[in-house]
């Protein structure tokens, strides 16, 4: 009777222990989310000075981030960097374009949707050839690009909006103006991977259309 009870208390423990953990992985994100809006509005540049220094300081961590990474996953990595980048660059700007929290929340959403298109990317890149020549191109990971592209497409003519009404100097304007093009340039870019990735058929499709 005593091992029963022994038992069953060890399993209580280890239940506990499990959801335990798995709480503190759904709100870990958040967390890091809250520090990361905290730590932005502390970083809010001066001048436009201010904002090219922050930039290049921004990439300078971006390229050893990419460093760490396997050659084959650099080339990518970077172009969609360009998105985190002009999306942070642009935070630092909000007090000086007078934007408001609509305009930091599209920026969040911005910058965290490359962690998806970053995997989705991974996934049609390291797809074998023998594979899609038998099954076809990764639909499900191309319709996860788009979904990603379309709705930073509507949050990149917000910024576009935003960039528009801004009653500020024309430099600091022609600098957002910049940052907002790298972004959409990325944006085709993905939008041109995942088509082509869905037009990709499989054998039998390719039978079908001789027949």
């Amino acid at each position: 009777m005593k091992k029963i009870v022994l038992f069953g208390v060890a399993m209580l423990l280890l239940f506990l222990g499990i959801n335990t953990a798995f709480a503190q992985n759904l709100i870990a994100p958040q967390n890091n989310n809250q520090l990361q809006n905290i730590e932005r509005n502390r970083l809010q540049a001066q001048n436009l000075d201010q904002v090219e220094e922050m930039n290049q300081t921004r990439a300078r961590e971006l390229e050893q981030e990419r460093i760490q990474l396997e050659e084959k996953q650099q080339e990518f990595t970077q172009n969609q960097d360009r998105t985190k980048l002009g999306a942070y660059t642009i935070s630092t700007m909000l007090d000086l374009i007078k934007a408001d929290k609509n305009a930091e929340e599209a920026l969040n959403q911005i910058e965290n949707s490359v962690q998806n298109t970053l995997r989705a990317e991974e996934k049609i890149r390291a797809r074998s050839k023998i594979k899609t020549f038998f099954v076809g191109g990764d639909q499900r990971s191309a319709k996860d690009i788009e979904q990603q592209v379309n709705a930073n497409t509507l949050r990149l003519q917000q910024l576009n909006q935003i960039k528009n009404e801004c009653e500020c100097d024309q430099s600091l304007k022609s600098y957002l103006n910049e940052q907002i093009q790298l972004m959409d340039q990325e944006q085709e870019r993905l939008q041109e991977l995942a088509q082509t990735e869905k037009e990709k058929k499989s054998l039998w499709q390719r039978i079908k259309d001789i027949f």
